[in-house]
């Protein structure tokens, strides 16, 4: 599991040529999920941030 945050004026999300997210200025959180990765690296992820 990976994930980088990174500080943004503006930033969107489109899925299939929709967009189905927006925000301003705000953090943007990009995050890697992979097979092997399980309920406990998802928690020591969010206890990082």
């Amino acid at each position: 599991m990976r994930a980088v945050v990174q500080r943004v004026s503006a930033a969107e999300v489109e899925v299939a040529g929709d967009r189905i997210a927006q925000l301003d200025h705000g953090l943007l959180a990009l995050v890697g999920v992979g097979r092997e990765d399980g309920s406990r690296d998802a928690l020591d992820l969010a206890l990082i941030w």
